[in-house]
């Protein structure tokens, strides 16, 4: 199986997409896997010659909708659980209801709040969360 993530980046990189048309038409005719994702739809890649977002929008293509709110706060908990982070359940929904939507850029909040709490030498506060999200 071929599994691409964040195909995306491959915009605007001609040697690169004509590489990956011609491993798709392998894979195609060994009747092999592929999967390929994306932060849009096929015909909203920008840079992908016709060819490829045809072959691209010729198999099942799955629209994944954002994690609601519950499930974002369920999600960052388990990383923080994960990472050995002590988040309280205030900060937690703090984040979810005033960081970033994208679950990678929250992911990414819960690092740089716990380095900034390690710094600083001071517990993860609702005070220091609202820090991290301005950059401060």
């Amino acid at each position: 199986a071929l599994i691409l993530d964040n195909v995306q980046v491959l915009g605007e990189r001609p040697r690169s997409l004509d590489e990956l048309f011609h491993t798709i038409n392998a894979f195609l005719d060994d009747q092999r896997q592929i999967v390929f994702t994306a932060d849009r739809s096929p015909a909203e890649l920008v840079g992908f010659p016709e060819r490829l977002i045809g072959r691209f929008g010729a198999g099942l293509v799955a629209g994944i909708d954002p994690p609601d709110v519950e499930t974002r706060a369920a999600i960052l908990r388990a990383k923080a659980r994960g990472m050995a982070i002590e988040v309280p359940d205030a900060v937690v929904k703090t984040l979810v209801a005033e960081g970033p939507e994208s679950m990678h850029e929250l992911l990414g909040m819960l690092v740089r709040l716990d380095a900034m709490s390690r710094m600083e030498a001071i517990p993860i506060t609702i005070d220091l969360a609202r820090r991290a999200m301005d950059g401060k």
